[in-house]
Parts: C-alpha cells; structure tokens; sequence
C-alpha cells in the first residue's frame, strides 16, 4: 500500500487528540465547583385582615298578644232594626193586643235584679233625668209616662204612678226566667209547705212586692247610698249624691195579690193582667250563668215568655245580659246564654236590644259595672244620657232602651216607614 508522506502529521494529530481525550476520560476526576447558592428569602409575616364584626342591635322578639276571638254578640247591632217584615209581625201583636184591653203606651218589666234596680229607667218616670244630645227621645219618655197605673211599691224618688216608676211584680232579685211561670205562695202556706217537706221556706214560690205599702227607706236604689259612679259600696271618688231612693234589695211581704186569681196567679200573668202592657222589656241570664243552667233550657225558658207575651197581644223586646267583671270564668259563660237569647229573638222575629254590646266602650267606668262585677254601675240614677253619664252601665242600658221603645212607637204603633 502506497503510503502519503503527508499522513503520519495528520495523523498524529489525530492521535494526539485521541489520546488527549482518553487521557482527559481517565485521569482523575476533578472537583465540581460549586454553583452559587440561591438566597431564599426570610419568610416575612403577612398580616392577616381580620374582618371587623358588626354589631347589630338585638331586636326583642315581639311576645305576642292573645286577641280573643270576639264572641257572637259582638256583631249584632245595639239597636234593632225593625223592617217591613218585623213591622208587619208586630203590628198584628199589637192588633191582637188591642183586642183584648192592651194599652201601647205601657210597658211591663221582666227580669232579675238588674231590672228590678231603680237604676233602671225609674228616675224618667218622675220627670227627671237629663237627655243630653238626645232630646228627640223627650216625645217617648211623655208617651209611656202619660197612662198613669195602680199605686203599688217603687223605687221612684216621687209619687207618680207609671211604666217606669213602677216595681214590676214580673221581676225580682236573684231570678231566673222560669220563675215568672211559679205560682205565688202566701206566708202561710209556704211555712206549711216547708214544715212539710223539710225544705227551707225560701225555696217555694216567688216574692212579690206587697201591695199595702212602700217599699221601706234605705240608701241607693240598687242597696245603698248612691256615688257618682252609681256603685253602691262607697269606694267612689266622687261626692255622693245628695239624696237616694228606697232600697231595691229590701224584699217586701211574700202576700199574693188578690186580684190575680188562677190562672193569672204568676208573675208574669199578674203583671199583664194589672197593668195590661203593649209592651213588655225583658231581660234575664244572668242568674241562670251563675248557676250554670244547660243554655238550651235557659232559651226554651225565654222562648216560652216571648210565646206568652205575643199570644197576649204584648210586644216583647228582648235583651242580652251584660258582661262579668267579677271573674273569667264567670264573663265566659256569659255568651251561650246572649246567644240563647238571640235565637230566640230572630226565630219570634221580635227586637233585640243588645246591652252587651252597649257596654264595651273604652271609657266605660269600671267597664259599665259595679265592684260586684255582676250589676251595672250607674251615675244620676241612671237617667243621664250626657257624655260623663254614657260612661256607666244602667245609663248606657236605658238609653239604648228609650231608643228601641222610640222605633216601636214611631214605626210600629203610628205605623211609620220601616227600617232599611
């Protein structure tokens, strides 16, 4: 092989950078030089941003009130509406009644203590009493007082004899409705009668006022000295009045009178047969919430006065009882017994005046009662019809009263417009 002379530089060099490498690769390896350390910087705290709370005002949690749910008699008006249909009812009563002696311009009472009391309506029958804004009522209070009745006991402060001065013998303290349907019963024969049957003596019959006197002298016509308010226990702050009328609790001698035989001989017959009413005002319940009597029976009792009263040519004008005041339980009886009575006034289709209703003003004084809680209260014996003495109990009663007897005279005995 042909060899060129120039090869063995070349190729030396070629070596010599071979061996170099090998060299280089095996010889003993060299110390890494260390690359420069990269700082890491110091963790610095970063603050946190709390978040400021804020404070909202605690609102109270409203506690709430019981609203009671208001009772039936709430929604019946005060004053009846007497319309075409009830007119027309009435007046054939009244036609009926006219028949047979009955006189349009009396009325008879018929009820328990709260009708008995001289509270109610007497102090008209004197000419007294004080109208206030409802001077057109003058024309009914002259009407009624005109017919003069039979002198018998009463709780007026004169001597005149009329519908409103007069003590029915259809009403007495403590009754209930079906007491004016018992027979009376002389002293003598109820002492016999108890002696008898062991019962006491005050159980039979009923009371009635004597007919050979007055009733005896005592203070307010409720019992005792009259306040302004009309209450009879002296805790009033206003001055009392200044003179009083005979003492409606006092219970005269229990003698039957001799003019009603059988079968008049009973409260509500005497009455009628005496003083032969057009109208008749009743009011009873009361007595029987108190005793609890099942309200089913109670309205079968009022229903069978109203059906005697009509059948007798007697317009009744029924009413309900006021509220208690005294005790809840005894106010929440109250209702079935004015519901009783309503029923039995839209099945008759005679007025109802709704005395209840009459007394839920909020300026009533001791809300229209006395401290008893069970009668109402009263101020000028009952007969101011002025603002002070709209705040009271018997004169808010008599009021709505005068004004029920002014429809029935308008509408149904001089037979004017209807109502509605």
């Amino acid at each position: 092989m042909r060899i060129s002379r120039a090869a063995p530089a070349a190729t030396l060099a070629l070596v010599a950078g071979l061996g170099g490498l090998t060299l280089a690769a095996c010889g003993p390896s060299s110390t890494p030089t260390a690359a420069p350390a990269t700082a890491v910087p110091e963790a610095t705290a970063t603050a946190t941003l709390t978040a400021t709370p804020t404070v909202t005002p605690t609102v109270p949690t409203p506690t709430p009130t019981f609203t009671p749910t208001p009772p039936p008699e709430a929604f019946v008006p005060v004053l009846p509406s007497i319309d075409a249909a009830m007119k027309a009812r009435l007046r054939e009563v009244l036609r009926l009644g006219q028949e047979r002696g009955m006189r349009p311009n009396v009325f008879a009472k018929v009820g328990d203590s709260i009708t008995v009391s001289g509270f109610f309506l007497t102090d008209f029958g004197c000419g007294g009493g004080d109208l206030g804004a409802f001077a057109e009522l003058r024309a009914v209070v002259d009407y009624f007082r005109a017919e003069p009745l039979p002198p018998w006991p009463s709780l007026a402060r004169c001597a005149e004899h009329n519908s409103f001065t007069r003590r029915s013998i259809a009403s007495g303290i403590g009754w209930t409705a079906v007491q004016v349907f018992v027979p009376f019963v002389s002293p003598e024969d109820r002492r016999a009668t108890a002696e008898a049957s062991g019962a006491p003596s005050g159980t039979l019959g009923v009371d009635i006022p004597s007919p050979t006197g007055e009733a005896p002298p005592g203070g307010g016509p409720d019992g005792g000295a009259e306040t302004g308010d009309g209450t009879t226990d002296g805790q009033s702050g206003d001055a009392a009045a200044p003179d009083a009328a005979p003492d409606a609790e006092a219970t005269p001698t229990a003698t039957p009178t001799p003019d009603c035989p059988p079968p008049d001989d009973a409260p509500l017959r005497c009455e009628l047969r005496l003083t032969r009413p057009g109208v008749a005002l009743v009011m009873f319940g009361t007595n029987e919430a108190a005793n609890r009597l099942p309200p089913a029976q109670f309205q079968a009792n009022v229903d069978r006065i109203a059906g005697e009263l009509m059948a007798a040519g007697v317009i009744p004008v029924l009413s309900t009882i006021p509220h208690r005041t005294d005790r809840e339980s005894a106010n929440a009886r109250v209702s079935a017994y004015n519901v009783a009575v309503m029923d039995v006034a839209a099945a008759r289709g005679v007025p109802l005046v709704n005395v209840w209703r009459a007394l839920q003003g909020p300026d009533m004084a001791r809300r229209g009662m006395e401290a008893d809680g069970i009668h109402p209260n009263a101020v000028g014996y009952g007969a101011a019809l002025t603002d002070r003495g709209l705040r009271y109990g018997h004169n808010q009663r008599n009021l709505a009263v005068l004004q029920t007897l002014d429809k029935l005279r308008r509408i149904v005995i001089d037979d004017g417009a209807p109502d509605g």
